[in-house]
């Protein structure tokens, strides 16, 4: 996609340099006079999936702010959280701080092995509302103590809203319907505090949530402001959830491919930021997902070359790029680790059908 030339004339650059000139004037005026600090860019530390396409939609990573993964029961979002904290401790080894916030208490060490990780996960069970906020606020406390970790990314998984209830409730015999508005309450008071903590301190806040039909209690209504909610949908935590997320996502998991293509059961999981501050919204990919291993770039990178025609399916596939060597499918992942050649040129398609990709949207 073509860019516009640069308006190069001096008369063009002196304004340019005007304009910067009196944003920073200003910026430093505010910051002087009032405790009030601005800023001119919007760069925040990102924890990568380790996931080409999901990487690719989101602009690098998860951002060190509030973002939730939606979708119904059994879609993968669980898992796919998991493949951020395999991925951040590829990256960052013992210095990256990964706390699972379960209140569906579902999550084992032996799990996050199962996906990957290769270092235990803090899993914070017995989960309230208010717990959550509590781990938050100690993990900001620890790393302004601790230095050496302030400027490696952190994050905080909260699976999920749907199943956290509050305090009040918790504690309380008559359970009645009114946690769903007191949870709301909670989350349109903490989540704005706690939006810039997150930067300062890098940490990212990432949370599963439910959709429910608008019949269901304790949902919100829709967010006017967030497109692609189906209209007969809601979700549990209301507005704040929708308004404070930097990033918001769509999963939904499709059948099993049939016949096992790749040597084991996988499905493809349908993933699209309806919202992203950090990225353009609405790029929908295909992951592929296996409920005992997790996701697996490979087969998902090979899938999508596949539907972008840089790969010629059938008895014997081949590499378009590379038409002289055939292969069954399921032996591609093979030659991918032992053919470094064909390597090199399955990981330059890749590259250009991304750019592709996110040139036409």
């Amino acid at each position: 996609m073509a860019r516009p030339k640069k308006n190069t004339s001096s008369a063009s650059s002196k304004n340019e340099g005007a304009d910067s000139s009196i944003t920073n004037a200003f910026q430093a005026f505010l910051s002087d006079t009032t405790d009030i600090i601005a800023s001119t860019t919007d760069e925040f530390l990102k924890i990568p999936s380790g996931i080409d396409l999901i990487d690719a939609i989101t602009g690098g990573g998860i951002p060190c702010r509030f973002s939730v993964y939606m979708g119904k029961p059994g879609a993968g979002k669980s898992s796919l959280l998991v493949n951020y904290i395999k991925n951040g401790q590829k990256l960052w080894g013992d210095k990256f701080i990964a706390v699972y916030c379960d209140s569906e208490e579902s999550m084992t060490q032996k799990r996050f092995k199962d996906f990957g990780c290769t270092m235990d996960v803090n899993i914070v069970n017995g989960l309230t509302v208010e717990k959550l906020f509590k781990t938050v606020e100690a993990l900001c406390l620890f790393k302004s103590q601790n230095k050496e970790y302030l400027e490696i990314p952190s994050m905080i998984v909260w699976d999920s809203i749907a199943n956290t209830m509050t305090e009040k409730v918790m504690d309380n015999e008559d359970l009645s319907n009114t946690d769903g508005a007191v949870r709301a309450g909670i989350l349109a008071r903490l989540l704005p505090k706690y939006a810039d903590k997150l930067t300062k301190y890098n940490i990212a806040l990432v949370a599963v949530n439910q959709y429910r039909v608008k019949m269901a209690m304790g949902g919100g209504p829709v967010d006017a402001g967030v497109r692609g909610i189906k209209q007969d949908q809601t979700y549990p935590g209301g507005q704040a959830v929708g308004f404070n997320a930097f990033q918001l996502f769509d999963v939904e998991q499709g059948p099993l491919y049939k016949d096992d293509p790749y040597g084991y059961p996988m499905a493809p999981v349908k993933v699209r930021a309806i919202k992203n501050k950090a990225f353009s919204p609405n790029i929908p990919v295909e992951i592929n997902f296996n409920h005992h291993r997790g996701f697996s770039n490979f087969w998902t990178n090979y899938e999508f070359l596949k539907k972008q025609k840089y790969i010629t399916a059938g008895a014997h596939c081949r590499l378009n790029s590379m038409p002289t060597v055939s292969f069954r499918q399921k032996q591609a992942s093979s030659l991918y680790v032992t053919k470094p050649h064909w390597k090199d040129v399955f990981d330059a398609d890749l590259i250009d059908a991304l750019d592709k990709l996110i040139e036409g949207h």
